[in-house]
């Protein structure tokens, strides 16, 4: 455990001077030091820590002043099912604690990242010490932070929040020591765990849950108790749900909305500046008024509608749906993508594209390659990772999706970069022994 608080605490001193270093000209209110944080374009202003996942910090608000789930849109709209409830929960407890005080908040929750990627990070260096010396984990580091540098250090949103629940994930499963087994008493805290998961993102909670699955796959009893936890966990939520919308919604229920946006919203089934700017948290806009006048139950029933009708309606429909699907495949696993069209002026832009690919090419050489990495973690992080995404492929997709699950992106990336270098020196050692000694 020594070992551990070590490592904690040289990341959590990087991780702090890579976050001040990309909020530079925030905190500094220069924007002419814009240039010289990455993306590195003056034109544009990178840093948004005051940013708190704005529909999330919008509820927590109306937590911390009327005691109410409700207002995402920072206008009075009323109860709302637009988000998960855990992270709009701690922001309220913050801006409580601060006296409502934006920019104290700020400063918590800005610590809190940089306290949650300083643990993801110890946390995957256990994993790979084995496996990996220290350049290929320092490249497989610099790789994934490369890519996630905007959701990581200088933006304050859901993306650094739920990788914390991915990091325990893999902390637990490396403590089965490679025998996935439990007893009554863990298999309830598990699952209380897994609750809790998924009341902060239902997308992850299916991660988790299929990770339980694949881990704990010939233990029923364990398998039925944590599932009761999980249930316990999340039943008071959807029964709030019930009771103020009147219909059964298990934890949030806005994917109407974000499956229209993937297939009726935006050209290629990616999130665009376009779509974003149409969002109907922004008044005065299509979708803003609509949600207004509507009310958020009807419109994302008519969302809903809209979505079957154009995907599955036709044949044509379905096409296209498909081939939008393809185009966030793609975008999820090896072509970077950004809605801002200024951001791929710069040659940051193009650094990041060649090595996002390193991450999915790790998660299939980690079918093949066999590192020494604790297999109960390595079956739990490719779990994990399908099942994460794949939602987003089906329904909408931006990189901020899998920025939050970058531990095990980084984990992918040792064994890609890992494997490569064994590569290289297998060749390397196969032109030494085809080389005769010189005949004397």
């Amino acid at each position: 455990m020594k070992g551990f608080q070590r490592h904690f605490f040289a990341w959590s001193i990087v991780i702090a001077a890579l976050t001040f270093y990309g909020q530079l000209p925030w905190w500094l209110k220069d924007s002419s030091l814009n240039g010289y944080v990455p993306p590195f374009l003056s034109v544009l202003d990178p840093a948004q820590p005051t940013h708190l996942g704005f529909e999330h910090v919008n509820i927590a608000k109306s937590l911390a002043n009327h005691g109410t789930f409700a207002d995402p849109f920072a206008d009075l709209t009323g109860p709302t099912t637009w988000l998960a409830p855990v992270m709009p929960f701690c922001l309220a407890v913050m801006l409580e604690l601060s006296g409502g005080s934006r920019p104290l908040t700020t400063v918590a929750f800005v610590s809190m990242q940089i306290l949650m990627i300083a643990f993801a990070c110890t946390v995957v260096q256990r994993q790979v010490r084995g496996f990996a010396s220290w350049p290929i984990w320092l490249t497989a580091f610099a790789t994934v932070m490369i890519t996630d540098f905007q959701w990581l250090f200088q933006y304050t949103h859901d993306s650094v929040f739920l990788s914390m629940f991915v990091s325990v994930v893999l902390e637990f499963y490396n403590r089965q020591n490679g025998t996935p087994s439990a007893s009554a008493k863990t298999a309830i805290a598990w699952g209380s765990f897994g609750g809790l998961t998924a009341l902060a993102s239902p997308i992850l909670g299916l991660g988790w849950a299929a990770s339980v699955a694949v881990c704990w796959s010939k233990q029923w009893r364990v398998l039925i108790l944590t599932g009761l936890a999980t249930t316990i966990v999340v039943a008071p939520w959807t029964v709030r749900n019930y009771l103020v919308f009147g219909k059964m919604i298990p934890i949030k229920g806005n994917a109407a909305f974000e499956a229209w946006q993937g297939q009726l919203g935006t050209p290629h089934g990616l999130v665009t500046l376009g779509s974003e700017m149409s969002h109907p948290s922004r008044n005065g806009t299509i979708e803003g008024d609509q949600y207004r006048e509507l009310g958020e139950t009807v419109y994302l029933e008519r969302k809903r509608a809209a979505f079957v009708e154009s995907a599955f309606g036709t044949m044509d429909g379905l096409t296209e749906y498909v081939r939008r699907c393809i185009n966030r495949l793609s975008a999820a696993s090896v072509s970077y993508y950004v809605c801002w069209p200024i951001y791929g002026n710069g040659w940051f832009y193009r650094v990041q594209k060649w090595v996002y690919p390193t991450a999915f090419a790790g998660f299939l050489l980690s079918f093949v390659v066999r590192p020494s990495i604790n297999p109960t973690v390595l079956a739990a992080s490719q779990t994990i990772y399908v099942f994460s995404l794949l939602p987003y492929v089906l329904v909408s997709f931006y990189h901020r999706y899998t920025a939050a699950l970058f531990p095990i992106r980084m984990l992918f990336c040792v064994i890609a970069i890992g494997s490569f270098f064994t590569l290289l020196s297998t060749i390397h050692k196969l032109q030494i022994s085809t080389k005769s000694p010189t005949a004397v």
